[in-house]
């Protein structure tokens, strides 16, 4: 079976910002390239596992117009987080209200401070957080000062 690789054109991207409508997903396959806005990931029984979506007019709330949606569990470096638990508010947070996306950070929280010592995502920092759940980094870092006691200083403030 040949490797495929997908690609995200981001100038095309840019292009379709100011009025043009190209592709801007492109799948390399055996020498062949397929352009489109939406990718299925599909496993060897023909199931849909995962999708590469486009959407110009309706982004995340985060501001993504490109994103990988798949109800499966995902590993993240290497390493996953409970599937129960944490998987549904991955899913769930960019389309909750602010009051639930607020609870869905907290929980989280609370989450990452139950896992063992020793475990690289207990060092997580407010960006990464927010990043994963795709929720704005200072919202995280005044969430995580009004409920642990404890604030991020920003990037540009510490010494390296």
């Amino acid at each position: 079976m040949t490797v495929s690789r997908i690609h995200v054109n981001q100038h095309n991207i840019r292009a379709n910002n100011k009025g043009a409508d190209l592709p801007v997903i492109t799948v390399k396959s055996g020498g062949k390239n397929i352009y489109g806005n939406t990718v299925e990931i599909l496993d060897n029984e023909g199931k849909v596992v995962a999708t590469v979506v486009y959407s110009r007019d309706r982004p995340l709330s985060c501001g993504a117009r490109v994103w990988v949606e798949t109800q499966n569990q995902v590993n993240v470096n290497g390493e996953s987080l409970p599937p129960d638990k944490i998987g549904n508010l991955v899913k769930l947070t960019p389309r909750l209200s602010v009051i639930e996306r607020r609870q869905a950070v907290i929980s989280f929280l609370e989450l990452i401070n139950q896992l063992p010592e020793g475990d690289e995502r207990k060092n997580w920092s407010c960006r990464q957080i927010g990043a994963f759940l795709g929720v704005p980094y200072s919202t995280v870092n005044k969430i995580r000062q009004e409920y642990f006691g404890r604030r991020e200083t920003p990037l540009r403030y510490r010494k390296v």
